[in-house]
């Protein structure tokens, strides 16, 4: 069954969560949808089960409108919400039990519990339960359940790491088997990587899609899934700083990659709010954008016109924003703290109210030239761990930051370089410091 949204639209405790949000999941296709807290993942599930009812906005299964609580749909909230006065066997065949198929859901049933590791506890009771065995109860009720779309979140989400192999695995199965459109909502990317044919990442508030992930035509295993390191962890930002960076760099993105855009101060003269609006709204952060008063010959008036009007425009999406700071530092400080949000701070040489960025919670990314320039060693040296990016500026910034001349194919290993310069300078190893930064800047962009 072909499942589509069309602008779903819901405010709770008068904030606005999904805006004109719209999303196809395709007849037998497993969409992983991940995001940050609070983004309004769950909410987008409730809202497909009947569990709430958008203020505005259409869902439809094979055309057809869907409204309130449909068996088109079985759903597996983050709750296992298993009935305490049943027992394990009567609450996995619930489903069955009120369309008068008992037997033939008891059957099915009881194939399914050594899968599940279930043997033995038909008979119990939820409360003689543990968490992990509860939520796999909760898991076989849907399953069994005979809808069209699967509506999971975080099925796995109390499991131990062999049982969620296990589990993962006999999804994977179930799907061959029944061929059913699945939705999946999940914070662990290698859930998402796994089991997904597309994963979706919405982000902003109110939420939109920021970034999809194609997944077909890839030949899955465990194997597969452990060497992808490159598609587990976001490893760059790339800058759009105009419509046509913007399409040059969606035509060639790779996994790896995110996207912002944002009017920098050097072409704040000369680049249309009406041509950058519409990508604004469609990029994971905003930038870079700032002042500059060093490299910069636009009109200053006219920069902090152009970076004021993107700071509100980032507030109010939700998205973070990546700052340039050259020469003015200070001027800057003061504005962003008009406007509360995650910032990053590009580029960082200056020792002068660097603290005041650090208390206002800022990121910063250590540049290239760490090893040369004495101000961004104690840049690397001073920021919180949990705040710590490193940058190249491309391979333009690498080859002005160290002094050498570049290739594309020399840039993976001029960014391991730098990488163990920074590790060394706050005295770690290189390995250690590296899940340290893919986590960091997983926190700045999805806020998590």
């Amino acid at each position: 069954m072909k499942l589509q949204l069309k602008n779903i639209c819901v405010t709770f405790e008068q904030k606005r969560i999904l805006e004109n949000l719209c999303m196809d999941v395709q007849d037998g296709e497993f969409v992983a949808l991940i995001g940050p807290s609070g983004c309004g993942k769950s909410t987008l599930l409730n809202i497909l089960a009947g569990v709430l009812t958008p203020e505005s906005g259409e869902v439809f299964v094979d055309g057809t409108p869907v409204h309130g609580v449909s068996s088109r749909f079985a759903y597996m909230p983050q709750n296992d919400l298993l009935l305490p006065w049943k027992t394990i066997l009567d609450n996995v065949t619930l489903y069955g039990r009120l369309h008068g198929q008992k037997k033939q859901a008891q059957e099915a049933a009881l194939k399914e519990f050594p899968v599940f590791g279930l043997q033995g506890y038909e008979h119990a009771y939820p409360n003689e339960l543990s968490g992990g065995m509860r939520q796999r109860a909760a898991f076989l009720r849907t399953a069994l359940c005979s809808a069209d779309i699967m509506l999971l979140d975080e099925p796995f989400g109390a499991l131990d790491v062999i049982t969620r192999n296990e589990m993962q695995d006999w999804l994977l199965r179930l799907r061959a088997e029944l061929g059913r459109t699945t939705l999946l909502v999940t914070h662990d990317i290698d859930d998402a990587l796994y089991l997904a044919d597309r994963i979706v990442v919405l982000g902003g508030r109110p939420a939109s899609v920021t970034r999809e992930i194609d997944l077909t035509g890839v030949q899955k295993s465990r194997e597969w899934l452990y060497e992808q390191s490159d598609l587990r962890d976001v490893r760059c930002i790339a800058n759009a700083d105009s419509p046509e960076e913007y399409d040059f760099l969606t035509r060639t993105q790779l996994l790896d990659m995110v996207i912002s855009a944002g009017i920098h101060p050097w072409k704040a003269d000369c680049t249309s709010w009406d041509a950058m609006e519409p990508i604004l709204q469609q990029v994971s952060g905003i930038g870079e954008i700032g002042l500059d008063n060093v490299w910069c010959v636009v009109d200053p008036g006219v920069q902090r016109t152009v970076f004021e009007r993107q700071l509100a425009f980032a507030q109010q999406l939700g998205k973070p924003v990546i700052l340039h700071t050259k020469g003015m530092e200070h001027e800057i400080l003061d504005t962003i703290r008009c406007y509360p949000n995650r910032y990053l701070v590009h580029w960082y040489a200056c020792p002068h109210w660097l603290q005041e960025y650090i208390d206002l919670g800022c990121w910063f990314t250590v540049e290239p030239d760490a090893a040369l320039d004495q101000d961004v060693a104690h840049l690397a040296q001073t920021v919180p761990l949990d705040r710590l990016l490193i940058e190249s500026d491309g391979l333009d910034g690498i080859a002005w930051g160290q002094h050498v001349t570049l290739t594309p194919a020399d840039y993976p290993a001029a960014m391991e370089r730098h990488l163990h310069t920074v590790a060394a300078l706050r005295g770690l190893t290189a390995d250690a410091l590296r899940p340290v930064l893919m986590h960091n800047l997983d926190t700045f962009l999805l806020g998590i």
